[in-house]
């Protein structure tokens, strides 16, 4: 038996005490304390514009006791996510791997899907948990969400696939978020700059689509130093035309630690020379943090 928030309730009216006091506190459903912050967190739209009063007629996601077998979708396991600015069900539904339709059945309060706030809490299907490498679970959640996805992609341990036959598909995945020949990709054409445009798409932002590396050069907006999660485009001697493009990692006095892929045919954390630097980039509509 677990307290999920999935009852609906338009009857309510009044404080969170006087509701918690009239129609939970004798079920021992929930401490007061986990009450008035739960309901906040599930109710968005009960705020200090509403003067933290539930009104009579509007819906609300409330607690209830649940059998482990009536939870949700009995083969299937679920997560919760907490809406963030300029999320959609269908970015989310796509981060997901998920459709739509999937995401509304696991959230019948969401009465309009095009209708979603900041801060409203939402449940999200995990129809498989046997390989962590299927989906990525936690990113959603994070400042710097491409920065997650490259390290769940590196716990994955990613490399390219020996003999010249044979190719890792998630590597020829991550040539398609580029503007490569779609029927000529394999894992021995570089892969870096794909990458990063890859792990870019999958956080729903706008990457260069190009597998040259210095194509991320100019791209979003400049940094004078570097943060966690930043793109750090290197050179590549001789030719002063090539270079190598991963995410910030961690820096020592001579190196920049960078966690990309292409690196020794992997995806993993490599140093590069900080005489080798060219530009520090972070996409240019969003906010800087470290």
């Amino acid at each position: 038996m677990k307290v999920q928030w999935t009852q609906q309730r338009n009857d309510l009216y009044g404080s969170r005490w006087r509701v918690w006091e009239k129609d939970y506190k004798d079920q021992q459903i929930m401490k007061w304390t986990e009450f008035k912050d739960g309901v906040i967190r599930m109710n968005p739209h009960l705020n200090q514009y509403s003067r933290w009063l539930f009104k009579k007629g509007d819906d609300y996601l409330m607690p209830e006791i649940k059998s482990d077998n009536d939870t949700h979708h009995s083969n299937e396991s679920y997560k919760t996510y907490t809406i963030r600015p300029n999320d959609t069900i269908g970015k989310i539904a796509k981060r997901n791997k998920i459709t739509i339709e999937k995401i509304k059945s696991y959230n019948p309060q969401i009465k309009n899907i095009n209708i979603i706030f900041p801060g409203q809490v939402i449940y999200i299907p995990v129809v498989n948990t046997e390989d962590h490498c299927i989906m990525i679970d936690e990113y959603s959640y994070s400042e710097v969400p491409w920065f997650d996805i490259a390290k769940h992609e590196m716990e994955c341990d990613i490399m390219e696939e020996s003999g010249p036959y044979n190719n890792n598909p998630k590597i020829i995945e991550y040539h398609q978020a580029t503007t490569l020949n779609p029927d000529n990709l394999t894992d021995e054409i570089p892969w870096c700059s794909s990458f990063v445009n890859w792990c870019m798409k999958m956080a729903d932002i706008e990457g260069t689509n190009s597998a040259w590396a210095r194509s991320w050069e100019n791209w979003g907006n400049s940094l004078s130093r570097p943060v966690t999660g930043c793109i750090v485009v290197v050179s590549r001697p001789p030719n002063p035309k090539h270079g190598h493009v991963g995410f910030f990692y961690d820096e020592t006095e001579n190196y920049i630690q960078l966690l990309g892929g292409n690196q020794n045919d992997r995806v993993n954390i490599s140093k590069y020379s900080k005489e080798r630097f060219v530009s520090f980039r972070w996409p240019s509509d969003a906010e800087v943090y470290g």
